[in-house]
């Protein structure tokens, strides 16, 4: 079993346990019933379409060029993959977590480093109450790049939104936004402030989200389609921990949370 450090026991295990406490005290056990959880919500899963970056630029179906594989040595001298997505031509953002000791962050593209690296400031910090979220990190470099740069969310996705994440090896791995409530209820993560539950639905009815259709890393971008539209919603952060398994979604940021933040940088 994966012992991820922020899961929580599942409805069915609460269930049980709770029916297990009755009888210990006396008190009659109540009939185990879990509650039916409406999912009409959630849109079907699909190839990526024809989507079009923020200049009007059309990609053809299935194409997801708004990702850039960084390759980080860090300050103790491992080497870390992670992805990221173009805010401008001269900006990506990561995850935190991978710029966090990093001494080199280099576009796989191109070898260029960066010039510089911005960590938000709630990251690691529990004056928000948790030190994972807000897990964003903004890279800066030099020499512009090439790569088609998406819409910004400027709010979180439609709940259910069919989306994509770039999947290693994969390409547009289609995910759905399940949100917190149904995260909360159907699968062992729970998750905090400025985070966005993406998955696939619990279609066999175990009352735990199905396993994601491919592998992530973190920086992985979560682009939906609005209007015809490529937009950047969330970045990577808990994706390559317990995803291989049922009942673990991934967690991406929220990055409508980040916009006051970037605004400070860029």
């Amino acid at each position: 079993m994966c012992n991820h450090p922020h899961a929580s026991a599942n409805l069915v295990v609460k269930c049980i346990r709770g029916n297990v406490l009755s009888i210990w005290s006396g008190t009659k056990g109540s009939k185990c019933e879990l509650p039916v959880v409406d999912e009409t919500f959630l849109q079907p899963l699909k190839a990526m379409p024809e989507l079009k970056s923020c200049d009007g630029t059309t990609h053809g179906v299935g194409e997801m060029p708004w990702v850039e594989e960084l390759n980080i040595t860090t300050i103790n001298g491992d080497d870390v993959t992670c992805r990221a997505s173009p805010i401008n031509t001269n900006w990506l953002m990561t995850s935190a977590s991978c710029c966090h000791k990093a001494a080199e962050i280099k576009r796989s593209t191109d070898g260029t480093n960066h010039a510089e690296k911005h960590i938000h400031s709630f990251w690691n910090d529990r004056t928000d109450g948790t030190l994972r979220n807000h897990d964003f990190c903004l890279v800066k470099y030099e020499t512009p790049h090439n790569i088609p740069v998406p819409c910004l969310g400027k709010e979180q996705p439609p709940l259910g939104a069919a989306c994509w994440a770039f999947g290693e090896n994969y390409g547009a791995a289609a995910v759905n936004y399940l949100g917190t409530d149904y995260c909360q209820v159907k699968s062992a993560v729970k998750t905090e402030n400025a985070e966005l539950c993406v998955g696939i639905r619990d279609d066999n009815q175990n009352f735990m989200v199905d396993i994601l259709p491919a592998k992530l890393v973190r920086g992985t971008p979560l682009i939906c389609d609005i209007d015809g539209n490529a937009v950047l919603y969330g970045t990577g952060s808990i994706v390559d921990d317990c995803n291989s398994l049922e009942n673990f979604p991934a967690i991406f940021t929220d990055l409508s949370e980040a916009s006051d933040w970037m605004h400070t940088i860029l």
